[in-house]
């Protein structure tokens, strides 16, 4: 995604980068009585980070920092600690220009996970290269039980979730996106975004099936089960999808709950935002910390496309 175009020159009373961060720092070293040492550490690392991401502060977003987390922990390969004192100059920074009227979103630091020593995946959980094997390989299935594994990698979608999806779910927001809502028991409905390549297979099975009437919201047919007119039961659906990735995967396939969670950290790794991910997949903010940790583990810089970027 191509970076926005500097603004400074084009607002000569915006604040500058390097004017922000003189500031921040006076500001700091008042506040927290801070010692010149400190101060020297934290000018150093927010000119790392500034090197690093090649924009100015204000376009900075949680993709990119996470990125430069995972940059600092793979590549240059600091200690956890070393990791998280530049997160905290980031914080600092950016805490800094929220009420400077700099920034145009919130902290991009929140909710950042930082490494831990352990670098080692659970291995059930799949790993990105074996994702992407998933994602190609699953073509030679039959298109429902390839949208069936689809739905619980790439929406996130429990079971009975996947065997309830109605035409109708699908929805565009302002922007032209399509989206997908899903009934989460008594709890509500939340809404994922479906990627471009998804939404063309969807296409492709409502043309598959024959399928009469516009595709809207009004549409309440199911896509799975029997002639569209009762969902396809959640028994059917782990069956099918559990088969389909034995089949691809052989010993490697996961459950299917572990199936959805390799999905979900992926989504991380492609720089989905955890609270966003933790809303849309109905999981724990404790669940998608974890996951933050493990999917630096499993970037093994496999294309990722098929998520929706930062």
């Amino acid at each position: 995604m191509p970076n926005p175009p500097a603004q400074d020159s084009a607002r000569p009373h915006a604040v500058s980068d390097d004017e922000l961060v003189e500031r921040w720092l006076a500001a700091h070293a008042r506040t927290h009585a801070a010692s010149a040492e400190t101060q020297r550490a934290y000018r150093r690392e927010v000119r790392r980070f500034r090197a690093w991401v090649g924009k100015s502060l204000r376009y900075v977003t949680y993709g990119d920092v996470n990125r430069f987390v995972a940059h600092l922990d793979q590549e240059v390969r600091l200690e956890p600690s070393s990791v998280a004192r530049a997160v905290a100059a980031l914080r600092s920074l950016f805490d800094f220009a929220l009420p400077e009227g700099v920034m145009r979103q919130g902290n991009p630091t929140h909710m950042v996970a930082l490494p831990t020593r352990s670098r080692r995946p659970p291995p059930s959980l799949l790993g990105s290269r074996q994702v992407w094997a998933l994602l190609e390989a699953s073509a030679e299935l039959s298109l429902r039980d390839r949208l069936l594994v689809l739905s619980v990698l790439v929406l996130g979608c429990r079971p009975n979730e996947a065997g309830s999806l109605r035409w109708g779910d699908f929805v565009r927001d302002s922007e032209d996106r399509l989206g997908c809502v899903i009934a989460v028991g008594e709890k509500g409905e939340r809404t994922v975004a479906v990627p471009g390549e998804l939404a063309s297979l969807f296409f492709a099975w409502r043309q598959e099936l024959k399928m009469s009437g516009p595709w809207d919201r009004f549409d309440r047919r199911y896509l799975f089960g029997p002639r569209g007119t009762r969902p396809l039961s959640q028994g059917s659906v782990r069956r099918l999808v559990s088969a389909a990735c034995r089949r691809l995967l052989g010993e490697r396939a996961p459950t299917l709950h572990l199936l959805r969670l390799s999905g979900a950290s992926l989504a991380l790794l492609a720089g989905q935002q955890p609270s966003q991910l933790a809303s849309d997949w109905d999981l724990t903010l404790q669940t998608v910390t974890g996951l933050q940790r493990i999917s630096r583990s499993l970037a093994e810089s496999t294309p990722l496309h098929i998520w929706p970027q930062a």
